[in-house]
């Protein structure tokens, strides 16, 4: 990857933390509901590339204003699937790992 050498998957998840802490909206956090959220985030950065050509695409992808909008449409799928892993138990690191063994594995 080429960005974000330095991030660590907890740091996020404490940024994340304290963005919504004292707003009580874990209260909503149901698995169902928050797949929801993840689909209709993803529909939205999609949304971004309907009806444009590949000439298009790479005016977008080098444009500052919209990296900028891509950046908080991405923000906010990365952060309903965090919380999605929170409210399912589901130990990323961990799943990372078995994604990269499985790489491994059928390099060979």
């Amino acid at each position: 990857m080429k960005t974000d050498k330095n991030s660590t998957v907890q740091a996020f998840r404490k940024i994340l933390a304290e963005s919504v802490d004292g707003r009580e909206w874990e209260e909503y956090y149901y698995p169902d509901q928050l797949a929801k959220a993840i689909v209709v985030s993803a529909a939205e950065i999609q949304k971004e590339f309907q009806w444009v050509d590949d000439v298009e695409v790479w005016e977008k992808m080098n444009d500052k204003n919209d990296k900028k909008r891509f950046s908080t449409k991405i923000i906010t799928l990365l952060h309903y699937v965090m919380i999605f892993a929170d409210a399912m138990e589901l130990d990323l690191v961990k799943a990372s790992q078995k994604i990269k063994l499985n790489n491994t594995v059928n390099l060979q």
